[in-house]
């Protein structure tokens, strides 16, 4: 610890750098995860320059300096590091985790914190044989500690009259102008109203623009007691009412916005797992869509599926293989599955839907569903569940569900009146058994809720959820399983027709309801798969094209996939071959002109590899898609010679029933003829 009445020069500080960047020489980073580094960045690297600060203000360019070495570290487990190493930006890592950061301690606002202690004693220990010694605080200084104290006047001796917070906000704050033209500010409340010192002070004449501010601060002066008998009393804005380093330090991110990162650290994972975790929903994790935009060597495609391109969206959630990961894990430890990412933005999605929004159906009992069969009602059991979405949840974890009773009725009796409000006796006396006053019954109908509420006293949730869906599984699907009596009446329709035959009507196949067949359904799902990729690829291409656009001025308002595919294709390959259609077909002479003209700026900014399995995919799913269009044409056209078939035979029947009938007698004819 250097001494010295004088300011620090920067011989004097250097010691404390080097001995930090010792540090840093004897450790085997390489052999540490980013966790490991950033426990001993918190623990050590941190903590030498503190002792430091506790008596010298670290000048700028040394917290600059020890930030580089600390940065250096946890990035690239070295002294030195190049910017492009470093995954997130250093004014965010050196925040709380409560707000998004690492908790790496910010040098700059500990430093402000740690000179706050000296203003806080010289206010408040009136016999400290230092006092007085001290340079006196700057004015910086002096309006955080003013930011962060409540002052209860009593003699007046210890608080300033401009910069501290006796009357609310600090007269300087209240009243600028009337501040500037003060000539003595750094008077006490004591010292500035004996004898109107205050006004004294004041430099020039009172105008008409400062005569407001002037009768305010009159009345605030007036209002204000002096006892001389008592000292000033200085409250920190903490529960504990004092100061302490750890809350002035807290008191500098007032303000700011807690975030949805701060659920990842109290899970119980590993620290490495939750390093990258906090790195993935920042999106900062090299996928392929990032190495594109660096212009780094990629494969482009999820090295899973091998069809879509690699961002953090697809890799952890959207892929098919990364889905049945996050089912199996739901399921295995009885937590919400994951649901469709917002906008890409999986992780935070799937943190929120985990820890935030969470429906706790029950803790130690069971969970109970009723559903609605067609020949009946059946009640299932489901053990332990904390569910995000009920219903469906349900039904994604079949083999969790337990048949409990299944009482069938027909079609005329009902075993939950909707009008009359009245619940059939056999299910009342087995939901009463079943679910008591303790566990709670998932029903798919707001009315039924409220009567099973109403009569039976029994909490319910309701959750709606249509009886069949076009592309997701539906509750049918599982029926069968579960209910065999119910296998003849579902299971072959399990697809919505009337959202089936839209789908294809919008695709121009003239389809009718009693058309459609298991094998079209299964083309139609494809043919969505397919218009989805091409949608993601669509929407990536624009942005990667956007500056190129922009700087060239092509009108790119009515390009389809294929226009912006085959743009980076022209420009990393200029004179390679097009499988389906050349350049000079699908754009038009100017548009060819200007992307000729414009190609030398970006031939280094697109990924050659990136370029070529963009193109090569769009013409695979374009293919697949004619394919599939093919493949329905020709099914839908069966279909149609099949219903005109029947349509055929039945008119046909009609008619010669019709002819057959034709001379013979009526029965009463006979019977006449018999009695003549």
């Amino acid at each position: 610890m250097p001494l010295s009445l004088r300011r620090l020069r920067r011989v004097d500080i250097q010691p404390l750098i080097d001995k930090i960047a010792a540090r840093l020489g004897h450790w085997q980073g390489k052999l540490m995860s980013r966790a490991g580094r950033l426990t001993l960045l918190r623990a050590v690297l941190s903590a030498l320059p503190v002792f430091f600060m506790t008596a010298h203000p670290l000048p700028a360019w040394a917290v600059a300096q020890i930030d580089r070495l600390r940065r250096a570290w946890l990035w690239a487990a070295k002294d030195v590091c190049n910017p492009g190493q470093c995954r997130v930006a250093w004014k965010l890592v050196c925040r709380p985790r409560e707000f998004g950061g690492l908790g790496v301690l910010d040098l700059h606002r500990f430093n402000n914190a740690l000179r706050l202690r000296w203003i806080w004693q010289a206010k408040t220990g009136a016999s400290k044989p230092w006092k007085g010694l001290l340079e006196p605080p700057s004015p910086s200084d002096q309006a955080l500690f003013a930011s962060m104290t409540e002052v209860a006047i009593g003699n007046g001796l210890a608080t300033s009259f401009w910069s501290d917070s006796w009357a609310g906000e600090p007269l300087r704050k209240q009243w600028p102008l009337l501040f500037e033209a003060s000539r003595r500010k750094n008077r006490t409340v004591a010292d500035a109203i004996e004898d109107d010192h205050w006004l004294l002070d004041l430099r020039g004449r009172i105008n008409l623009a400062l005569l407001p501010d002037f009768v305010a601060l009159r009345q605030v002066v007036r209002s204000c007691n002096i006892n001389p008998e008592s000292n000033d009393t200085f409250r920190w804005k903490s529960p504990s009412g004092g100061y302490s380093a750890s809350s002035a330090y807290a008191l500098q991110f007032v303000g700011t916005q807690q975030s949805p990162l701060r659920h990842i650290w109290p899970t119980w994972a590993p620290p490495k797992c939750k390093f990258f975790m906090w790195l993935l929903m920042q999106r900062r994790v090299f996928t392929a869509d990032r190495l594109l935009r660096f212009r780094m060597p990629n494969q482009y495609f999820c090295a899973l599926c091998r069809r879509n391109l690699e961002t953090p969206a697809h890799l952890f959630a959207e892929c098919p293989w990364a889905r049945q990961v996050w089912e199996r894990s739901a399921s295995l430890f009885r937590c919400p599955a994951i649901r469709d990412p917002d906008g890409g933005d999986l992780a935070l999605s799937w943190v929120l839907s985990k820890l935030a929004e969470n429906i706790k159906i029950t803790n130690e009992a069971s969970a109970m569903l009723l559903y609605e069969a067609p020949s009946g009602i059946a009640v299932f059991s489901f053990d332990g569940a904390y569910l995000n979405n009920p219903v469906k949840d349900f039904w994604a974890d079949i083999p969790q569900l337990i048949l409990e009773i299944f009482l069938k009725y027909d079609r005329v009796s009902t075993p939950i009146d909707l009008v009359s409000e009245a619940i059939d006796e056999n299910l009342t006396e087995e939901l009463t058994r079943l679910c008591g006053s303790e566990k709670k019954l998932v029903v798919g109908s707001a009315q039924h809720k409220a009567i099973i509420e109403e009569k039976l006293g029994i909490t319910c949730l309701c959750v709606d959820v249509p009886d069949c869906e076009v592309i997701q599984c539906s509750p049918k699907n599982h029926v069968g399983t579960l209910l065999p009596e119910e296998k003849s009446k579902t299971g072959k329709r399990d697809f919505d027709v009337e959202e089936l035959t839209k789908f294809l009507r919008q695709h121009d196949f003239d389809v009718k309801p009693e058309m459609v067949s298991e094998s079209i359904a299964k083309l139609a799902r494809l043919l969505l798969d397919v218009k989805l990729c091409e949608m993601e690829h669509l929407k990536f291409l624009r942005i990667l094209l956007k500056d190129f656009v922009v700087k060239s001025g092509i009108d790119t308002k009515n390009w389809r996939l294929f226009q912006f595919a085959t743009v980076p294709k022209m420009i990393c390959y200029p004179r390679s071959s097009y499988e389906i259609y050349p350049p000079r077909k699908i754009f038009s002479r100017d548009e060819y002109r200007k992307i000729e003209a414009n190609a030398y700026r970006y031939k280094t900014i697109f990924s050659q590899i990136g370029a070529l399995s963009v193109y090569e995919d769009v013409v695979s799913l374009y293919s697949e898609r004619c394919l599939l269009l093919f493949d329905l044409d020709c099914l839908v056209d069966d279909a149609k010679d099949t219903v005109q078939e029947k349509q055929t035979e039945n008119v046909e029947n009609k008619q010669a029933g019709d002819t057959g009938n034709e001379g013979i007698p009526a029965s009463s004819d006979i019977t006449r003829l018999h009695l003549h």
